[in-house]
């Protein structure tokens, strides 16, 4: 997910009183280091490894930090460096380091080998290691001048020109495969293969790519076998599935292929085999996707813990969980009152009845200052908060897939808290605060507004939001997120978008799963076309356009739709006939 570098450029305390800067400054003095044959030591490095502290904290800058590593760039007169400290940070770690080679020298003798065989990676310029049994190390390396991540120097490619982007990317792509090709020919396998361990630097204006992050590294006495290439290929698609374009992806596929065979021949691997790269291809496919759900699922439940993107706080008999970048200040007015209309008496209510209200207001202070939405969700049976204990409630279910959702890059609006009144340990009232979504409107309201234009213009936009709304279900039902409430009124749609963009709201009824089964995505299906069903102007003809946008116009079979078609019929007739006997309308 999104890197957060910046967060660590200040100094942590720690219980000695020591920053990190100074605990690494003075774990350096008592090291052993180890510099390339033939090579002077720089002075300026001299004075750094005899741990003299820097008259200019300035020039220290801290690129990561966790408890496993820091990693600074230093700018000394005359050189500029990359230091990256390993610790030990744990009982495992203790073990594994005592057992092993120390990570920096691991790194440096890595670095040292790939260059030699002709791989681009970083320069070391020393590495050490300290003191004991389980010894912390270091590595000394030279800044890549003007490189950026192959994530940062995507994006930077999305703000050009469509002309310039497209060559771009391709001169990218081409570069990348080239650079795999060659790794895997040479036997290099990188099991921690993503974007940010991939640096872009332009020589004369053409792409090249260099290693980083040496650890990970395994070197083989002969090239890598299918499996082994595959599984370092789907490694990177992880990133590729979620930030790039299918025919991105199928790019950089043909280029690694054309690269393969252009450096060990014709013959190492049947690519001339249609059915056999097909094959191939279904199951890099599928080695992503269950790569991808055991990653989501471990990343969800960090919503509920205290770490670098959440808080927990507690206040007045209160608990709940926050953003990081929310100030607790900014939340003692919402804590103070129970009633959102007290709090906000001129504030718009956007809904108000005996289980829910909801209002729009403005959020105080200087640190994070937008609209939100304050939702309160009350409890309407006694029964409520003794059945909290064993399921999770309305108002966390909400946070914890709101976040989910956002794990997976699915549009919906970011929950920025959300806590409890309790009574006796028993949760009782929820509260959440939503950000708004700008310039958003309720997608029944939108549709109205279409069915209003003239037939030609109806007809664009009907179908350019069919198929907005039928790529995001699929790509929902991809990352393994389903909605049994699936209905119009849960969508949203930002019309000045192009094109418009559809998100999702209200998300007590979405569950997150790690195999989504065929009838569950069809209940999804079938609830959302019965929601449009009084719906005047959209056709059966828009109904199967939907359809086949998000089978994906027959890569799954010519005739699959057909069978989709009827079995959605029958769950939309039974929606219908459930809803006549309950009495409730069919929203």
């Amino acid at each position: 997910l999104d890197s957060f570098a910046a967060e660590c450029h200040f100094l942590i305390e720690n219980q000695g009183g020591l920053t990190l800067l100074e605990q690494t400054l003075s774990i350096m003095k008592k090291a052993r280091w180890i510099f390339p044959e033939s090579t002077q030591c720089h002075p300026a490095i001299q004075e750094l490894l005899l741990g003299s502290p820097p008259a200019d904290k300035t020039q220290f800058e801290t690129i990561k930090s966790g408890s496993h590593r820091t990693v600074y760039r230093i700018q000394l007169p005359g050189l500029d460096i990359h230091l990256k400290h390993n610790r030990i940070s744990g009982f495992r770690s203790f073990v594994r380091e005592f057992c092993r080679t120390p990570k920096g020298i691991y790194e440096y003798d890595t670095a040292i080998r790939l260059a030699s065989m002709g791989i681009r990676t970083i320069e070391p310029i020393a590495c050490g290691v300290g003191q004991g049994i389980a010894p912390e190390s270091f590595l000394i390396t030279k800044t890549l001048e003007g490189a950026l991540s192959l994530e940062k120097y995507w994006y930077e490619l999305s703000r050009l020109d469509v002309p310039s982007q497209s060559a771009m990317k391709k001169q990218l792509i081409d570069a990348m495969a080239q650079t795999l090709a060659t790794m895997h020919a040479k036997g290099v396998l990188h099991n921690d293969l993503h974007p940010g361990n991939l640096m872009v630097i332009l020589n004369g204006g053409q792409p090249a790519l260099s290693l980083i992050d040496l650890f990970p590294v395994r070197i083989k006495p002969n090239s890598l076998n299918w499996v082994e290439r595959r599984s370092n290929l789907a490694m990177l698609d992880r990133w590729a599935k979620m930030h790039t374009r299918t025919t991105d992806r199928m790019r950089l596929w043909k280029a690694y292929t054309r690269e393969v065979k252009a450096i060990e021949g014709n013959g190492a691997f049947p690519f001339h085999n249609k059915d056999w790269v097909r094959y191939q291809m279904e199951l890099l496919a599928r080695e992503v996707m269950l790569k991808n759900l055991g990653l989501w699922q471990r990343f969800d439940a960090r919503c509920m813990f205290n770490n670098r993107r959440f808080k927990i706080f507690k206040f007045k008999g209160k608990a709940g969980v926050r953003v990081a970048d929310l100030d607790l200040d900014q939340l003692e007015p919402f804590l103070e009152n129970q009633s959102p209309q007290s709090l906000f008496p001129d504030a718009k209510v956007l809904k108000h009845s005996k289980s829910s209200t909801v209002i729009l207001c403005e959020l105080p202070g200087k640190a994070l200052q937008k609209e939100v939405i304050f939702k309160k969700i009350t409890a309407t049976k006694w029964t409520d908060p003794i059945a909290n204990i064993f399921r999770p409630d309305g108002t966390t279910r909400s946070w914890q897939m709101a976040t989910a959702l956002l794990n997976r890059k699915l549009p919906t609006a970011r929950q920025l808290a959300f806590w409890h009144q309790r009574k006796l340990l028993f949760k009782t009232d929820g509260y959440s605060l939503i950000e708004k979504i700008p310039n958003a409107s309720d997608m029944p309201k939108y549709v109205e507004m279409i069915l209003k234009m003239n037939p030609s213009a109806r007809i664009s936009q009907i179908r350019t939001l069919i198929d907005s709304m039928a790529s995001l279900l699929r790509k929902m039902h991809d990352s393994g997120i389903s909605h049994r409430d699936l209905k119009s009124a849960n969508l949203m749609i930002q019309p000045e978008e192009n094109p418009p963009k559809v998100w999702l709201v209200d998300l007590v009824g979405v569950r997150a799963h790690f195999y989504l089964s065929k009838k569950r995505k069809m209940q999804n299906l079938a609830r959302l076309n019965a929601s449009f069903l009084q719906t005047p102007h959209i056709t059966l003809t828009d109904r199967v356009r939907f359809l086949r946008q998000y089978l994906r116009w027959g890569t799954e079979g010519p005739f699959e739709w057909h069978g989709w078609w009827r079995d959605i019929a029958k769950l939309t007739d039974q929606k219908i006939a459930k809803n006549l006997k309950s009495g409730r309308p069919l929203a």
